[in-house]
């Protein structure tokens, strides 16, 4: 590519891969790559495959290390912004990991990092399905779920900077069986427990054979298709998840009244928009006052590019201010 400004490294840092993307105006995609992230490796392998990937991508975008002015890393866990360190990532198996320090260490140039919901919900802010609003809730589906926060233009990390863990709701206090949480009922983990759970009900059930005799987490695509098909057990299964999630998100909107909540990851882009107007059937229902369900509820429209975008653009913010931290955080 022919020289160009502001350049920026958008990093969506996951358990089992990575996306890695250098960023034209933080806005359009020069080169992306993917790698394995290997954490089982640990941390310091991960970071030196990270350094290693960085350069290739630099070198797929004819630019170089010193062309890139700073580093957004969107990674999986609790995270204390303000100092780059991941507090607990459980699918990493990092706690209280200097990851901004560690990268600096290796490539010389400018790291942030943040959650990565808050950075996908970021990208969708700026770039994508949120744009034009003032307000915005991030809920992300995946094998957990995340969320992130924006108000008045700003993510919310709050002041113990872990605001937004939008999965670790407590939406069934007297469950039995330690299914709590928001997480346990609408992330793909939990919708694969509840088949094993409740498959005993449904004998008939293609999608409760195909989860026991591979025996592992039932994917995105392979529920999708038993939802689409009619299967009665991924019905019920989708079915409580969307109204599960659709609560949650009427908690949210009427604790916060934000205007637009986003619902991405890779459990929403499979089951689509017909799974979203579950979601919105269930938050009609809940949402207090009734004149906030003019929130809009949408899909996203970044899709797997989300939380690299909001990344990048969390580090123009960090060159343009010349700081560690983000002015726009």
């Amino acid at each position: 590519m022919a020289a160009a400004q502001n350049l920026t490294i958008g990093i969506d840092l996951g358990g089992t891969n990575a996306q890695i993307g250098v960023v034209e105006g933080a806005r359009s995609l020069a080169a992306r790559i993917g790698i394995k992230t290997k954490a089982g490796e640990g941390c310091e392998a991960v970071l030196d495959r990270l350094a290693e990937g960085i350069a290739k991508v630099c070198e797929q975008a004819s630019a170089r290390l010193d062309d890139i002015v700073a580093v957004g890393i969107a990674a999986p866990g609790a995270i204390d912004m303000p100092n780059g360190v991941v507090l607990e990532a459980p699918n990493l198996g990092w706690h209280n990991v200097p990851l901004r320090d560690f990268l600096v260490q290796r490539i010389g140039r400018p790291v942030v990092v943040d959650n990565d919901v808050n950075a996908a919900a970021w990208g969708e802010f700026r770039l994508g399905a949120a744009q034009g609003e003032a307000d915005c809730l991030g809920v992300w589906l995946g094998t957990g779920v995340g969320g992130g926060i924006i108000l008045n233009g700003r993510l919310h990390h709050g002041s113990l900077f872990t605001a937004g863990e939008f999965g670790q709701q407590v939406i069934l206090p007297e469950e039995s069986h330690g299914r709590r949480f928001i997480e346990d009922h609408c992330s793909r983990t939990g919708m694969s427990r509840l088949i094993r759970a409740w498959s005993v009900e449904f004998p008939d059930s293609k999608i409760a054979s195909h989860n026991q005799s591979r025996g592992f987490i039932t994917s995105n695509e392979s529920l999708a298709s038993a939802w689409n098909a009619g299967d009665a057990l991924a019905t019920k299964i989708v079915e409580h998840a969307a109204r599960l999630l659709g609560v949650g998100i009427a908690n949210a909107v009427t604790l916060l009244a934000v205007g637009c909540v986003v619902i991405g990851g890779g459990v929403t882009e499979s089951l689509g928009q017909s799974f979203v107007n579950l979601v919105r059937q269930s938050f009609d229902a809940e949402v207090f006052p009734q004149a906030n369900r003019r929130c809009r509820i949408v899909m996203t429209t970044l899709a797997e590019d989300a939380g690299l975008l909001g990344a990048a653009m969390l580090a123009d913010n960090v060159a343009q201010s010349d700081s560690s931290i983000p002015e726009s955080i």
